[in-house]
């Protein structure tokens, strides 16, 4: 229902004492204020603001207010002229009894602009300011949105299984290969860069036979030689490599003398791929579980750092989603605060509603990851499944939580 700044619930018991109801606007009440007492203000306009249902949108009129403008102060284009836009302009409803006045606040406005300013000779001197409601334009800003650079930055609190994304990769590297005996066959490794292990290996290959390449054959080990891989295979030159493990291939070119005398032998390891995963959002408080493909990866498998959100994880891996605490703020009350915070409308809780509320669901505990979302929408997902009420009346924010009682 639109509702008129002299038509609040509360006026009937003030006129029924006898008191008149009266507007006050204030421009900049929080920093160089400019009042208009009742006798300015020309008309105090009307205000309209709703939230539809499952919290889809909020929908707020225009709000247009008259104020008499004898003096220029409103001047569209001035400098330093109140009014302009991204000023505040406060409402009061006051009730006008005897010589006092009380006065409520009605609501805040984001000044959009003056609108228009009557200031000629023979013409009453009035100027009309428009505005939206200072909190419901909060609500629509969005929280998590990315950095000016693209960098993502989500909003979250709590713990939360949280996708973590591939941002660099180490390839596959090779030490060099030391060879002991006096054999004349030089051993070459080929298919480094397509290892498929998931950790690094140290391979031992040695000489069975003395003879050449295509006649003395070789073993391979990749614990030092305490277990052998195979044996008994055939030395072979470049033109029919034979594979060991996780693509790694190796061949030999011929030397003066004998290729290759019993036991000689050669050594080198592969290092497994590096990959670096980034689950945005850090700094966290805790990264407490890794799981490749929905499988919790062991501890000693991966290195995570807490302040900048990098997984290493060694090896080729599919999907990894990261279990990370974000904070101690787990409760939904406690993260509806921060939200608003985030939005810099903390300063309009109502402080009592939020603290019976919470208290009322106290065992309650969330964990939440808002991305690039208004700040409504956010609080509407969690009083959705949270079952809270929220609402905005006299500038001030409310919150209620639903317990089987009747309201």
């Amino acid at each position: 229902m639109p509702k008129k700044a002299s038509d609040t619930y509360v006026s009937r018991e003030a006129e029924q004492r006898g008191a008149t109801p009266v507007v006050r606007v204030t421009l900049n009440p929080g920093g160089s204020p400019v009042v208009f007492e009742p006798d300015d203000v020309i008309n105090p306009g009307r205000y309209l603001s709703g939230l539809p249902r499952q919290f889809q949108n909020l929908q707020s009129s225009r709000h247009l207010i008259a104020l008499n403008n004898r003096d220029a102060s409103l001047i569209i284009g001035a400098i330093n002229c109140p009014g302009a836009p991204d000023d505040t302009l406060k409402v009061e409803h006051g009730f006008k009894e005897g010589a006092g006045t009380e006065w409520i606040e009605l609501f805040t406005g984001l000044v959009t602009g003056v609108r228009r300013v009557d200031h000629e000779f023979g013409k009453q001197h009035n100027a009309t300011i428009e505005t939206t409601h200072l909190i419901i334009s909060g609500l629509q800003k969005k929280i998590g949105a990315p950095a000016s650079d693209g960098t993502r930055q989500p909003f979250m609190c709590g713990p939360y299984l949280a996708n973590a994304e591939l941002s660099s990769v180490t390839d596959p590297t090779i030490s060099d290969i030391t060879k002991y005996g006096t054999g004349s066959a030089t051993l070459n490794v080929i298919g480094v860069e397509n290892f498929s292990g998931n950790e690094n290996i140290n391979f031992k290959i040695e000489a069975e036979t003395t003879g050449d390449i295509g006649t003395a054959t070789f073993k391979w080990s990749i614990d030092g030689g305490l277990t052998w891989n195979n044996k008994e295979v055939l030395t072979v030159n470049l033109t029919g490599p034979v594979t060991l493990t996780n693509r790694i291939r190796v061949y030999w070119v011929s030397g003066p003398g004998n290729d290759f005398i019993d036991g000689d032998y050669w050594t080198f390891t592969v290092t497994a791929k590096i990959n670096n995963y980034l689950v945005p959002g850090a700094p966290f408080s805790s990264i407490s579980a890794v799981y490749e493909d929905d499988a919790e990866l062991p501890s000693n498998d991966y290195t995570a750092n807490e302040t900048t959100g990098i997984i290493e994880i060694t090896g080729v891996r599919g999907n990894i989603k990261v279990r990370i605490v974000k904070n101690a703020i787990v409760h939904p009350v406690d993260i509806i605060k921060a939200i608003l915070e985030e939005v810099d409308l903390d300063g309009y809780i109502d402080i009592l509603s939020f603290a019976h509320a919470r208290d009322d669901t106290e065992e309650y505990s969330i964990g939440v990851r808002f991305e690039n979302l208004t700040a409504m929408r956010a609080i509407g997902l969690i009083t959705q499944n949270m079952l809270y009420f929220f609402w905005v009346d006299f500038n001030k924010i409310y919150l209620q939580a639903y317990t089987g009682a009747l309201i």
